[in-house]
Protein backbone atom coordinates (compact mmCIF):
# COMPACT_ATOMS: atom_id res chain seq x y z
CA UNK A 1 0.00 0.00 0.00
CA UNK A 2 1.50 3.80 -0.71
CA UNK A 3 2.14 5.33 2.51
CA UNK A 4 1.19 9.25 2.53
CA UNK A 5 3.43 11.60 4.43
CA UNK A 6 1.37 12.30 8.12
CA UNK A 7 1.32 15.86 7.37
CA UNK A 8 -0.08 16.01 3.73
CA UNK A 9 -3.06 15.90 4.83
CA UNK A 10 -3.03 18.38 7.88
CA UNK A 11 -1.03 20.89 5.35
CA UNK A 12 -3.71 20.22 3.08
CA UNK A 13 -6.44 20.84 5.89
CA UNK A 14 -4.74 24.02 7.22
CA UNK A 15 -4.12 25.54 3.13
CA UNK A 16 -7.80 25.05 2.88
CA UNK A 17 -9.51 26.69 5.82
CA UNK A 18 -7.00 29.58 5.63
CA UNK A 19 -7.89 29.98 2.13
CA UNK A 20 -11.80 30.27 3.39
CA UNK A 21 -10.72 32.42 5.77
CA UNK A 22 -9.28 34.94 3.73
CA UNK A 23 -12.22 34.58 0.84
CA UNK A 24 -14.28 37.19 2.68
CA UNK A 25 -11.79 39.64 2.92
CA UNK A 26 -10.85 39.25 -0.98
CA UNK A 27 -14.56 40.66 -2.16
CA UNK A 28 -16.12 43.99 -1.55
CA UNK A 29 -18.29 43.45 1.61
CA UNK A 30 -20.57 46.46 0.20
CA UNK A 31 -20.98 46.83 -3.29
CA UNK A 32 -24.50 48.33 -4.37
CA UNK A 33 -25.26 50.51 -7.97
CA UNK A 34 -28.50 51.17 -6.57
CA UNK A 35 -30.60 49.16 -8.87
CA UNK A 36 -33.63 47.16 -8.64
CA UNK A 37 -32.02 44.17 -7.97
CA UNK A 38 -30.45 45.74 -5.07
CA UNK A 39 -33.80 46.68 -3.66
CA UNK A 40 -34.43 49.92 -4.99
CA UNK A 41 -37.66 51.87 -7.14
CA UNK A 42 -36.61 54.72 -9.98
CA UNK A 43 -37.58 57.84 -8.81
CA UNK A 44 -38.24 57.00 -5.18
CA UNK A 45 -36.82 57.51 -1.53
CA UNK A 46 -33.90 55.30 -0.65
CA UNK A 47 -35.12 55.78 2.79
CA UNK A 48 -35.80 52.33 4.73
CA UNK A 49 -34.17 49.78 1.37
CA UNK A 50 -32.23 47.82 2.86
CA UNK A 51 -30.03 47.15 0.00
CA UNK A 52 -29.26 43.46 -1.21
CA UNK A 53 -25.61 44.21 -1.79
CA UNK A 54 -25.06 45.82 1.91
CA UNK A 55 -24.74 43.05 4.16
CA UNK A 56 -26.69 43.21 7.76
CA UNK A 57 -29.94 45.00 8.70
CA UNK A 58 -29.36 48.37 8.17
CA UNK A 59 -31.44 49.76 6.11
CA UNK A 60 -30.52 53.96 4.60
CA UNK A 61 -31.99 56.67 6.76
CA UNK A 62 -32.72 60.49 5.87
CA UNK A 63 -30.24 62.76 6.66
CA UNK A 64 -32.36 66.13 6.69
CA UNK A 65 -34.43 66.04 3.26
CA UNK A 66 -34.07 62.52 1.65
CA UNK A 67 -32.30 61.62 -0.98
CA UNK A 68 -34.07 59.37 -4.09
CA UNK A 69 -33.13 57.29 -7.02
CA UNK A 70 -32.98 58.43 -10.39
CA UNK A 71 -32.81 56.83 -13.98
CA UNK A 72 -31.32 60.53 -14.91
CA UNK A 73 -27.73 59.88 -15.01
CA UNK A 74 -26.23 56.46 -14.18
CA UNK A 75 -23.29 55.74 -14.55
CA UNK A 76 -23.86 52.10 -15.23
CA UNK A 77 -26.95 50.04 -15.05
CA UNK A 78 -30.16 52.14 -14.35
CA UNK A 79 -30.25 53.83 -11.48
CA UNK A 80 -27.66 56.38 -9.55
CA UNK A 81 -28.83 57.59 -6.25
CA UNK A 82 -29.83 61.46 -6.30
CA UNK A 83 -28.90 64.18 -3.95
CA UNK A 84 -31.58 67.02 -5.60
CA UNK A 85 -32.13 70.68 -4.22
CA UNK A 86 -33.98 72.94 -6.47
CA UNK A 87 -33.57 75.89 -4.27
CA UNK A 88 -31.60 77.45 -0.84
CA UNK A 89 -33.67 76.59 2.15
CA UNK A 90 -32.24 75.54 5.69
CA UNK A 91 -31.11 72.20 6.33
CA UNK A 92 -29.64 69.30 4.91
CA UNK A 93 -30.02 66.97 2.30
CA UNK A 94 -28.99 63.44 2.26
CA UNK A 95 -29.08 60.08 3.36
CA UNK A 96 -27.06 57.80 5.95
CA UNK A 97 -26.38 54.42 6.66
CA UNK A 98 -24.69 52.33 8.83
CA UNK A 99 -21.68 50.30 7.81
CA UNK A 100 -20.75 48.27 10.82
CA UNK A 101 -22.85 45.18 10.36
CA UNK A 102 -21.05 44.73 6.96
CA UNK A 103 -18.55 42.16 7.59
CA UNK A 104 -15.50 44.88 7.08
CA UNK A 105 -12.66 44.42 8.90
CA UNK A 106 -11.46 47.09 10.62
CA UNK A 107 -8.86 45.11 12.98
CA UNK A 108 -5.95 44.82 10.22
CA UNK A 109 -4.97 44.94 6.84
CA UNK A 110 -6.56 47.85 4.57
CA UNK A 111 -9.73 48.87 3.77
CA UNK A 112 -11.10 50.73 0.36
CA UNK A 113 -14.14 52.75 -0.04
CA UNK A 114 -14.72 53.69 -3.69
CA UNK A 115 -18.08 55.40 -5.44
CA UNK A 116 -18.70 57.64 -8.29
CA UNK A 117 -20.16 60.98 -8.24
CA UNK A 118 -21.04 63.36 -10.97
CA UNK A 119 -22.50 67.12 -9.79
CA UNK A 120 -24.56 68.56 -12.04
CA UNK A 121 -24.46 71.99 -11.24
CA UNK A 122 -24.39 73.67 -7.72
CA UNK A 123 -24.96 77.21 -6.20
CA UNK A 124 -21.54 79.01 -6.29
CA UNK A 125 -20.57 81.01 -3.02
CA UNK A 126 -22.70 79.01 -0.58
CA UNK A 127 -19.16 76.76 0.31
CA UNK A 128 -19.53 72.77 1.37
CA UNK A 129 -22.50 72.19 -1.42
CA UNK A 130 -21.39 68.32 -1.32
CA UNK A 131 -20.16 66.11 1.75
CA UNK A 132 -19.31 62.41 2.18
CA UNK A 133 -18.65 61.59 5.29
CA UNK A 134 -17.70 58.12 6.68
CA UNK A 135 -17.44 57.66 10.50
CA UNK A 136 -19.12 59.38 13.01
CA UNK A 137 -23.02 59.68 12.75
CA UNK A 138 -22.49 63.70 12.17
CA UNK A 139 -22.01 66.36 9.73
CA UNK A 140 -19.20 68.47 10.80
CA UNK A 141 -15.77 67.23 8.50
CA UNK A 142 -13.28 69.90 10.45
CA UNK A 143 -14.47 68.64 13.93
CA UNK A 144 -15.83 65.05 14.16
CA UNK A 145 -14.17 61.87 14.12
CA UNK A 146 -13.93 60.25 10.30
CA UNK A 147 -12.62 57.49 8.65
CA UNK A 148 -12.22 59.63 5.79
CA UNK A 149 -14.02 62.73 4.06
CA UNK A 150 -14.83 63.94 1.06
CA UNK A 151 -16.01 67.71 0.56
CA UNK A 152 -17.17 69.60 -2.97
CA UNK A 153 -17.22 73.13 -1.96
CA UNK A 154 -17.15 75.88 -4.83
CA UNK A 155 -15.93 73.44 -7.39
CA UNK A 156 -12.90 72.08 -5.75
CA UNK A 157 -12.53 69.37 -4.31
CA UNK A 158 -10.95 68.74 -0.86
CA UNK A 159 -9.45 65.25 1.31
CA UNK A 160 -9.63 65.76 5.08
CA UNK A 161 -6.51 64.89 7.00
CA UNK A 162 -6.37 64.95 10.74
CA UNK A 163 -4.56 68.28 11.82
CA UNK A 164 -1.83 67.50 14.32
CA UNK A 165 -3.23 65.46 16.67
CA UNK A 166 -5.35 69.08 17.50
CA UNK A 167 -9.52 68.93 17.75
CA UNK A 168 -10.06 69.40 14.31
CA UNK A 169 -9.59 67.83 10.68
CA UNK A 170 -7.72 70.30 7.51
CA UNK A 171 -8.75 69.72 3.96
CA UNK A 172 -6.65 69.22 1.49
CA UNK A 173 -7.01 70.51 -2.01
CA UNK A 174 -7.24 67.84 -4.73
CA UNK A 175 -7.88 70.45 -7.41
CA UNK A 176 -10.91 71.60 -9.28
CA UNK A 177 -13.56 69.32 -10.21
CA UNK A 178 -13.71 70.28 -13.55
CA UNK A 179 -10.12 69.38 -13.94
CA UNK A 180 -11.38 65.55 -13.62
CA UNK A 181 -14.77 65.78 -15.23
CA UNK A 182 -16.90 68.17 -16.97
CA UNK A 183 -19.96 69.11 -14.55
CA UNK A 184 -22.41 66.18 -15.25
CA UNK A 185 -19.99 63.64 -15.39
CA UNK A 186 -18.41 61.41 -13.30
CA UNK A 187 -15.76 60.98 -10.97
CA UNK A 188 -14.51 57.60 -9.94
CA UNK A 189 -13.12 58.16 -6.54
CA UNK A 190 -10.90 55.27 -4.68
CA UNK A 191 -9.60 55.88 -0.96
CA UNK A 192 -7.41 53.03 0.89
CA UNK A 193 -6.51 53.51 4.40
CA UNK A 194 -4.88 51.49 7.70
CA UNK A 195 -7.78 51.36 10.12
CA UNK A 196 -5.04 50.35 12.42
CA UNK A 197 -2.27 52.69 12.24
CA UNK A 198 -4.61 55.63 10.98
CA UNK A 199 -3.20 56.47 7.79
CA UNK A 200 -4.33 56.68 3.99
CA UNK A 201 -2.63 54.46 2.06
CA UNK A 202 -4.15 54.85 -1.36
CA UNK A 203 -5.85 57.86 -2.83
CA UNK A 204 -7.08 57.92 -7.07
CA UNK A 205 -9.76 59.70 -9.01
CA UNK A 206 -10.04 58.89 -12.60
CA UNK A 207 -12.56 61.04 -14.61
CA UNK A 208 -13.40 61.77 -18.33
CA UNK A 209 -11.30 64.23 -18.75
CA UNK A 210 -7.89 63.02 -16.70
CA UNK A 211 -7.02 60.67 -13.88
CA UNK A 212 -4.82 61.52 -10.70
CA UNK A 213 -2.87 59.01 -8.50
CA UNK A 214 -2.32 60.67 -4.87
CA UNK A 215 -0.99 57.81 -3.38
CA UNK A 216 2.47 59.36 -3.05
CA UNK A 217 0.99 62.44 -1.47
CA UNK A 218 -1.61 60.93 1.18
CA UNK A 219 0.41 57.85 1.92
CA UNK A 220 1.27 57.58 5.22
CA UNK A 221 -1.06 60.61 6.19
CA UNK A 222 -3.37 60.70 9.28
CA UNK A 223 -6.82 60.19 8.75
CA UNK A 224 -9.16 62.67 9.81
CA UNK A 225 -10.12 60.87 13.20
CA UNK A 226 -9.21 63.35 15.63
CA UNK A 227 -6.20 61.80 17.00
CA UNK A 228 -6.28 64.00 19.95
CA UNK A 229 -9.65 62.39 21.49
CA UNK A 230 -9.79 58.96 22.42
CA UNK A 231 -12.03 56.12 20.18
CA UNK A 232 -12.33 54.89 17.10
CA UNK A 233 -14.87 57.02 14.17
CA UNK A 234 -18.17 55.06 14.01
CA UNK A 235 -18.96 53.34 10.48
CA UNK A 236 -21.75 55.49 8.77
CA UNK A 237 -21.61 57.02 5.62
CA UNK A 238 -23.38 60.04 5.13
CA UNK A 239 -24.56 61.83 1.58
CA UNK A 240 -25.55 64.62 2.23
CA UNK A 241 -25.63 68.27 0.40
CA UNK A 242 -25.40 71.65 2.72
CA UNK A 243 -27.78 73.83 3.56
CA UNK A 244 -28.72 76.82 2.04
CA UNK A 245 -26.92 74.90 -1.49
CA UNK A 246 -28.93 73.84 -5.02
CA UNK A 247 -27.43 71.28 -6.17
CA UNK A 248 -27.76 67.76 -8.40
CA UNK A 249 -25.17 65.02 -7.36
CA UNK A 250 -25.41 61.75 -8.41
CA UNK A 251 -23.74 58.60 -7.18
CA UNK A 252 -22.79 55.14 -8.05
CA UNK A 253 -20.94 52.23 -7.79
CA UNK A 254 -20.69 52.33 -4.03
CA UNK A 255 -18.50 49.75 -2.36
CA UNK A 256 -16.32 49.23 0.67
CA UNK A 257 -14.05 46.37 1.28
CA UNK A 258 -11.24 45.15 3.07
CA UNK A 259 -7.59 43.24 2.44
CA UNK A 260 -6.23 40.89 4.77
CA UNK A 261 -2.68 42.00 5.89
CA UNK A 262 -0.03 40.39 3.08
CA UNK A 263 1.13 38.18 6.26
CA UNK A 264 -2.01 36.60 5.85
CA UNK A 265 -1.28 35.47 2.50
CA UNK A 266 2.13 34.48 3.12
CA UNK A 267 0.98 32.21 5.74
CA UNK A 268 -1.75 30.69 3.26
CA UNK A 269 1.86 30.86 0.50
CA UNK A 270 4.17 29.11 2.64
CA UNK A 271 1.23 26.48 3.74
CA UNK A 272 0.87 25.72 0.12
CA UNK A 273 4.63 25.46 -0.05
CA UNK A 274 4.50 23.02 2.33
CA UNK A 275 1.76 20.85 1.00
CA UNK A 276 3.54 20.85 -2.54
CA UNK A 277 7.42 20.10 -0.78
CA UNK A 278 5.73 17.17 1.07
CA UNK A 279 3.29 15.27 -1.75
CA UNK A 280 6.76 15.34 -4.09
CA UNK A 281 8.83 13.59 -1.09
CA UNK A 282 5.81 11.32 -1.12
CA UNK A 283 5.67 10.54 -4.51
CA UNK A 284 9.81 10.03 -4.86
CA UNK A 285 9.06 7.78 -1.84
CA UNK A 286 6.75 5.66 -3.92
CA UNK A 287 8.70 5.56 -6.85
CA UNK A 288 12.01 4.32 -4.57
CA UNK A 289 9.78 1.92 -3.01
CA UNK A 290 7.70 0.56 -6.02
Amino acid sequence: MKSRHPLVPVARAALVLGSLALLPSLRAQVLTGFEVSNGYTDATSVVGVNDSGIPGSAAWESQGNAASTSSANPLSGDLALRILRTAETAGSSGAKIDLSGAGVDFTSGTVTLGFSMAISNYSAGTGNQVQILFGNNTINPGGSKYWTSLIFSDGVLYLYRDNSGLSNNTGVNLGAYTTYSALGGYIDFSISFDPVAKTYTNVTLTGTETSADLTSSFAGTALPWLSGTAGDPGQWLTLVVGGNDIVTVDFDNLSLSSIPEPSAFALCAGLAGLVAVLSIRRRRTVAETA
